[in-house]
C-alpha cells in the first residue's frame, strides 16, 4: 500500500482526537520528564559557569622586600618577566607603594589604631597581583617564586581555594550524575507511556495487518502521532524548565545567597538546552512509537 501525506495527516489527527486522554497522558509524561532533564542540564551549565568565575577570581600576591620600591628595580623586573612568560597567569598587575597605601587606608578606614600604624606609603611593600586561569594552579605558581631574590612573601587564600575546588568539583559531578539519571528515567517513562497508548489500540493494528496493510503503512501514522506528542510535551517541558529556573534565581536573589549568585546561564546556553529538549522529545516520541509497535506487527 502506498502512503500519502494526506492519509498520514488525516489518520494522525483522527487517532489523536479519538484517543485524546491517552495522548494527553503521554504529553504530560514527556513534559514533566523533560522539564526535570532541562533543569538538570541548565543547572550543570550554571555550575560550570560559576566554577569558571570562581576560579578566575582567585588572586595570588607576590610581596617584594623593603629594598624593592619600584618596578624599575632589577629584582622586580625579573619577577615581571617571569610572570609574562607563564601560561598559567591570566593577568599580572604591579601594585606600588602608593597603590598599597590606598588599599590599606580603604581597608582600615574608621579604625584609628590601624590608620595611625601606617602613615606613609614608604612603610608598605610593593607587590604583584596575579589572576590565574585556574585556581588549582595557585600553589604551583607561588612555589616558582619561593626563595627568589627580592621576594618577601607569597600569599593566597590556600584554605579557601582548596574548599572552593572541592565544592565546585562536587557540584559538577553531582549535576552530571543528576542530568544523566533524569535523562535515562525520562526515556523509560516516555517509552512506557507510548507503549501503553499503542497497547490500548493493538486490535486496530491487528485488523490493519490482516487486511494487507504493510508494516510501514501502519507504522508511519503512529510515528507521526508519537512525534507530535513528543514535540508538544517538549514545548511544555521547555516552559516548565524556564519557570523553575526563573523561580530558583529569584530565590537566590531574595535571600542574597552569595555562593550561588555566580550560577547563571546565558540566553544562548538556555536556547541550546531548549532546542535539545525539543529534538529529544520528538525523537523519543517517534522512535518510541516505532519500537512499541514492533511486537504488534508480527500477526
Amino acid at each position: 500500500m502506498a502512503i500519502s501525506v494526506e492519509y498520514v495527516v488525516k489518520e494522525t489527527t483522527n487517532n489523536l482526537w479519538r484517543n485524546w486522554m491517552v495522548s494527553l497522558a503521554a504529553v504530560v509524561t514527556v513534559a514533566l520528564s523533560l522539564s526535570f532533564v532541562g533543569v538538570a542540564l541548565l543547572f550543570r551549565q550554571e555550575v560550570d559557569n560559576a566554577t569558571a568565575r570562581w576560579q578566575s577570581g582567585v588572586t595570588l600576591a607576590i610581596f617584594m622586600n623593603s629594598s624593592v620600591t619600584s618596578l624599575s628595580n632589577p629584582q622586580a623586573k625579573a619577577v615581571e618577566d617571569q610572570l609574562a612568560n607563564m601560561s598559567q597567569v591570566s593577568r599580572a598587575t604591579f601594585c606600588g607603594q602608593n597603590c598599597a597605601y590606598r588599599e590599606y587606608r580603604g581597608m582600615f578606614r574608621g579604625d584609628p589604631t590601624m590608620e595611625s600604624a601606617i602613615t606613609n606609603p614608604s612603610q608598605l611593600p610593593v607587590s604583584f597581583r596575579i589572576k590565574l586561569k585556574h585556581a588549582a594552579q595557585a600553589g604551583s605558581v607561588g612555589s616558582v617564586f619561593t626563595n627568589q631574590p627580592g621576594v618577601q612573601a607569597i600569599e593566597y587564600a590556600k584554605g579557601e581555594v582548596e574548599q572552593l575546588l572541592k565544592i565546585s568539583s562536587f557540584l559538577q559531578v553531582a549535576s552530571l550524575v543528576a542530568a544523566s539519571a533524569l535523562l535515562v528515567s525520562s526515556v523509560v517513562l516516555i517509552l512506557n507511556s507510548i507503549r501503553l497508548a499503542i497497547f490500548a489500540r493493538r486490535k486496530e493494528v491487528e485488523v490493519m495487518k490482516l487486511v494487507g496493510a504493510t508494516n510501514w503503512f501502519i507504522r508511519v501514522p503512529f510515528m507521526a502521532e508519537g512525534l507530535i506528542q513528543g514535540l508538544v510535551g517538549a514545548l511544555i517541558g521547555c516552559g516548565l524548565t524556564s519557570f523553575f529556573v526563573s523561580e530558583f534565581r529569584k530565590l537566590i536573589a531574595q535571600n542574597n545567597i552569595k555562593l550561588l549568585q555566580p550560577m547563571t546561564a546565558s540566553a544562548g546556553e538556555e536556547v541550546v538546552v531548549y532546542i535539545l529538549l525539543l529534538i529529544f522529545g520528538s525523537l523519543v516520541g517517534a522512535g518510541g512509537s516505532a519500537i512499541a509497535l514492533r511486537r504488534f506487527l508480527d500477526v
